[in-house]
């Protein structure tokens, strides 16, 4: 996960964080101060201070040269940047393995997304998200390119942390993208490469508009 041990104070204080920034207790801008997050998470002084680098490495929070620190941010264009750059990811692998797909590289992406809504239904963030990332992982990883899977690892860690600062998880009542999901499998085992790339479009632009309306929802934040 990172370099913090388990059972640590520090680990506490960053999985405490993350995950009030996940449930939008902290949303993204929030000025995040160790007085306030020591008082209302019950956190110690030195293992929030510990956390917080932490957080700002993985990409959670911007930390200030002032030791001042924020929740991460992501503009309109940010986000159509980074799905895009998966788009591209994935159709570059694609068009070198469509024709390759065994029953058992299908059932292997078919399980992730049981995953996914079995973690929604268990009410698990973290599960959801490693889900979505193994998903496309595993579409990219089969080009057998090193390479191409270390730059895919940036990117899809990227989008996680988008979607803990974004995503409406802890109040959806259905997972609205799974249907989508469920399609680009489909027509990946139908061969159609042109079809997984239009609807990885389509669910971009999904996320760009509940990005908007989000932002319009609550101006200033």
């Amino acid at each position: 996960m990172n370099g913090l041990k388990p059972g640590t104070p520090a680990m506490d204080a960053y999985l405490k964080i993350k995950t009030a920034i996940a449930k939008q207790a902290l949303k993204p801008g929030n000025v995040l101060t160790e007085s306030y997050l020591c008082g209302a998470l019950a956190l110690g002084r030195s293992p929030v201070r510990v956390a917080l680098q932490q957080l700002s490495q993985d990409g959670y929070v911007v930390l200030s040269p002032n030791r001042s620190a924020r929740v991460a941010q992501f503009s309109h264009n940010q986000i159509r940047q980074i799905y895009s750059l998966r788009g591209m990811l994935l159709s570059h692998a694609l068009e070198l393995t469509i024709d390759t797909y065994t029953e058992t590289d299908l059932a292997e992406l078919s399980a992730c997304l049981d995953r996914q809504e079995s973690a929604f239904r268990n009410y698990d963030f973290g599960d959801y998200l490693t889900a979505i990332y193994d998903f496309f992982y595993l579409i990219i990883h089969k080009a057998a390119n090193p390479y191409l899977d270390e730059i895919a690892e940036g990117v899809l860690k990227r989008i996680n942390v988008f979607l803990c600062l974004y995503d409406n998880f802890y109040s959806a009542e259905k997972l609205k993208t799974l249907p989508l999901y469920r399609k680009i499998l489909e027509a990946i085992q139908q061969k159609k490469r042109k079809t997984v790339l239009q609807l990885h479009k389509e669910m971009n632009n999904r996320v760009l508009d509940a990005y908007d309306y989000m932002i319009l929802s609550n101006p200033g934040k």
